[in-house]
């Protein structure tokens, strides 16, 4: 099998990832904060290692405001909703995830929230020129994606930071496929909150997020997402004022939180510029490759990156992606739950087909993946 949906799932996942999910599911996967028997502490302790090293990855600060969440989606959820208030402005991108615009999409219905969008397809300092053009008095936030999901172009998140800061509104910062792959520093880049995953560019298991938050927000002013139990504070009816336990209810999830730690040494390892320098190449590669093939139209234009989009003139990309699944290939065809960048491209009538790398990815992929195109395109020529 050639895995090449790295931007959805990352597969496989380094050995010391496996390796430490597994003894946490074996020897310490205790409930974490509730008791204080030695697997409950155990896990206890793992899980403030991981906040710690993601503390550390990025820059964010003191590690206890590293909140653990399901996915990306949730930690997104927490924060708009937890700081967004009646009336309040936000300026976002024309490409985003569905996990940023649909949040906005409901507050505009329930909290009267206005939305402003920005070209991300262009330069640098075009895209900071328009945001400061949309800035207003009743500007709260600019929450953006780092990266796109659909073909990787990368927002220049150092100026629009500096921006933020210096008009006294909150960068809020789409993590999910940048992390792991290109370097975020929160204090320098300016970011008050970032949401990121386990299971893809940190290389960890499904079913773990964080969100990351800066000591620039005040988690006083945060709004409660879930109320529940955390074992902090029992007898008080309101959720603690302080965090991580403002945001964090119910049971954690103990191993994928142990496979995030584990991940994130990985890359820290190998650093992200390695993991930059594997995904470009095979990026250039297979768009060279694709280019030459008649019928096949790829997207990426200038962007070189994570993620090669394309099409086979006249086959629907779904069916491109089934066929390529027969021959041993995992891709993605649709929309890749981002409408915005396929309104952009031209492609939101038939989606497009993805290829997402990861670190495990070969040169002999890219082969794969090309004989397997060429093979369709003449099969129904």
């Amino acid at each position: 099998m050639i895995y090449l949906d790295n931007a959805a799932t990352s597969f496989p996942k380094p050995p010391s990832v496996y390796r430490e999910a597994e003894k946490c599911m074996k020897t310490y996967c205790g409930n974490p904060g509730r008791s204080s028997h030695r697997m409950s502490l155990a896990a206890a302790e793992k899980i403030y290692e991981c906040r710690s090293v993601l503390s550390d990855f990025f820059n964010s600060g003191a590690p206890e405001r590293v909140v653990f969440t399901s996915n990306t989606t949730s930690a997104l959820n927490i924060i708009i909703k937890g700081i967004l208030r009646d009336g309040d402005h936000v300026i976002t991108g024309n490409t985003e995830h569905n996990s940023v615009l649909r949040v906005l999409y409901a507050l505009k219905g329930t909290r009267r929230i206005s939305v402003s969008k920005v070209d991300t397809l262009t330069d640098e300092d075009d895209i900071a020129d328009q945001i400061s053009r949309l800035i207003n008095p009743d500007t709260r936030a600019v929450i953006m994606a780092h990266s796109g999901n659909v073909i990787p172009y990368v927002l220049p998140i150092a100026k629009i930071g500096a921006l933020c800061r210096q008009n006294g509104i909150l960068f809020i910062l789409d993590g999910a496929q940048s992390a792991g792959i290109y370097d975020i520093d929160m204090k320098n880049d300016c970011i008050d909150a970032l949401c990121i995953p386990s299971h893809k560019g940190l290389y960890g298991i499904q079913g773990a997020g964080a969100l990351c938050i800066s000591d620039t927000i005040n988690e006083k002013h945060i709004s409660t997402f879930t109320q529940g139990g955390n074992g902090t504070a029992s007898f008080d009816p309101s959720m603690p004022d302080f965090l991580p336990d403002r945001l964090e209810s119910g049971t954690l999830p103990t191993p994928a939180i142990a496979s995030l730690c584990e991940g994130v040494k990985y890359i820290k390892g190998i650093k992200t510029e390695t993991v930059r320098q594997i995904n470009s190449s095979l990026c250039s590669s297979l768009c060279e490759r694709l280019s030459s093939v008649s019928n096949v139209t790829v997207y990426n234009g200038k962007y070189i990156g994570s993620t090669v989009l394309f099409n086979i003139n006249g086959i629907p990309s779904e069916a491109v992606a089934s066929h390529l699944d027969k021959s041993g290939i995992c891709v993605r065809g649709g929309f890749h739950c981002a409408p915005g960048i396929h309104t952009v491209l031209g492609t939101e009538k038939s989606g497009a087909v993805r290829a997402s790398f990861g670190i495990f990815n070969k040169h002999s992929d890219i082969e794969r993946l090309y004989s397997a195109v060429k093979n369709i395109v003449n099969s129904s020529i």
